[in-house]
């Protein structure tokens, strides 16, 4: 789909981060409609576990998201420094539990503000 950058805004002086589209995908229109639809639902869900989204935009030929830039360690490396998770969870039972219950609390958001698109 893309590559995610750490960025640095020069007009609001932070960070941020910056999904930068593959050209494939941006030269499809309706997937940038897709974009577009899930940005405005993305603004509508505020959680600390969820980062902001801010933009969709183009700059020559390409595409791109700009969201919230939080700190820490990405997925992937986190997969690949402790591997695949088996049965036991990788955050371990208490944390799996308590990342369970935030993934439930916001599956309820959205099916009540039906952001939800089945297909």
């Amino acid at each position: 789909m893309g590559r995610v950058y750490r960025a640095f805004d020069a007009e609001i002086k932070e960070h941020v981060a910056l999904k930068i589209l593959n050209p494939d995908i941006a030269s499809d229109e309706s997937v940038i409609e897709r974009f577009r639809n899930e940005l405005k639902f993305a603004r509508k869900i505020s959680h600390r576990n969820v980062c902001r989204m801010y933009d969709l935009g183009r700059a020559e030929d390409t595409t791109y998201i700009s969201m919230e830039f939080v700190s820490g360690e990405d997925l992937k490396t986190l997969l690949k420094r402790v591997g695949q998770p088996a049965h036991s969870s990788v955050l371990g039972k208490r944390q799996g539990e308590k990342q369970a219950k935030h993934l439930l609390w916001l599956l309820a958001i959205i099916s009540k503000r039906k952001i939800l698109r089945s297909g």
